[in-house]
């Protein structure tokens, strides 16, 4: 069985650049993991 989970969220990024996109998504997945105590594999 298959587990499914509905999570929001929204970021800025610094700049309008891969590298900053990039940063900014990777820095809000990992607050939504560490606020709702998520673990990636699920």
């Amino acid at each position: 069985m298959w587990k499914v989970r509905g999570i929001r969220g929204a970021t800025t990024a610094s700049e309008n650049t891969v590298e900053a996109i990039t940063d900014a998504v990777r820095e809000l997945l990992d607050e939504l993991e560490t606020r709702n105590q998520l673990e990636p594999e699920e």
